[in-house]
């Protein structure tokens, strides 16, 4: 029996709630400042359940790092103000990009995941409801957006649009994924990736009134991908999960989600690992990466060795570690 087993689990939303309630809170006047400045935002933070000034502090040291690099962090923004609103009429909005990695990343490794995440600059989100985008457009209406959701045209499962809460003046581009059915199979298709809504099992943030993508049909769709950057989105989710398990939380350990794994998606892993993954004699890495170079090496090593025995033969490359 392993040590995690050993302990009371817990949730992600609770962990997530413990790192927001560790910081210092903004006083009454500093978030009276910040309403007046942008009150779609900080009406956010003006909701039961969650301790406002510290809540308030999140939001801040989110805007903090958006002015350092801008474009990068201001669609988190955007998430978090209409989000838990579409769940107030229910609807429902799961977070599927990168922002998923974030956010895990966050529950993981406290505030300095905002420092030195790499930032998006848009939102990438799913529902299983077929009338969220009618929920969402509705509440954008009221609150004063000028372009709402379409259904893209050269996708027949998906809207696009633009949210516009989290910095004045400025907007996220948004893709939101709705069911589709294949046969008698309902589903969410990205591409040529088809993932049936009863294989999803989001991870409630309460705190933050977000839902996330699981980390193993977030991996599925970062393999299918393909790219570096969905590589390092795996390989940080990874390192997350890890740090998460020991906190005792109640999630999937990786070597039990890489097993579970289509043959085809082990495959494009495995070919995305050996073409992007951290070798040991790659050199010492930045100094301000969130996730540390040895863990990365060690996270590549395990997906190596995981992935490489449903490998066919003919597919394999000699191991590089």
């Amino acid at each position: 029996m392993n040590s995690h087993s050993l302990r009371t689990p817990t949730t992600v939303n609770q962990i997530v709630k413990s790192r927001i309630e560790a910081l210092a809170p903004l006083t009454d006047g500093e978030i009276l400042k910040r309403i007046d400045r942008n009150p779609r935002l900080y009406e956010y933070v003006l909701r039961d359940g969650v301790d406002i000034g510290r809540l308030a502090r999140f939001i801040s040291m989110i805007e903090e790092r958006e002015k350092k690099n801008p474009g990068s962090f201001f669609p988190v923004l955007d998430l978090f103000c209409v989000s838990p609103k579409v769940a107030e009429r229910q609807g429902e909005l799961i977070v599927m990009g990168g922002w998923n990695s974030f956010l895990f990343l966050f529950a993981s490794y406290g505030p300095s995941a905002i420092d030195k995440w790499r930032g998006s600059h848009d939102v990438d989100l799913l529902t299983r409801e077929r009338s969220t985008p009618k929920i969402l457009g509705r509440i954008l209406e009221e609150d004063g957006h000028t372009i709402l959701p379409e259904p893209s045209i050269a996708h027949d499962a998906k809207y696009s649009g633009f949210l516009e809460y989290g910095s004045p003046g400025k907007s996220s581009q948004m893709d939101l994924y709705v069911p589709i059915a294949r046969g008698n199979v309902l589903g969410i298709s990205i591409e040529d990736l088809f993932i049936p809504l009863d294989s999803m099992k989001p991870i409630q943030i309460e705190y933050l009134g977000v839902s996330l993508t699981d980390p193993k049909v977030y991996t599925i769709m970062k393999a299918s991908a393909a790219r570096r950057r969905d590589h390092e989105d795996i390989v940080e989710t990874f390192a997350a999960i890890k740090i998460l398990r020991e906190a005792g939380a109640d999630i999937l350990e990786v070597q039990e989600l890489l097993e579970g794994l289509a043959p085809e998606i082990k495959l494009a892993l495995y070919r995305m690992n050996v073409e992007f993954g951290v070798k040991p004699t790659a050199g010492l890495g930045r100094t301000d990466e969130l996730v540390d170079r040895e863990t990365k090496v060690r996270i590549c090593q395990e997906i190596e060795m995981t992935l490489i025995r449903s490998i066919p033969p003919k597919e394999r490359i000699v191991p590089y570690f």
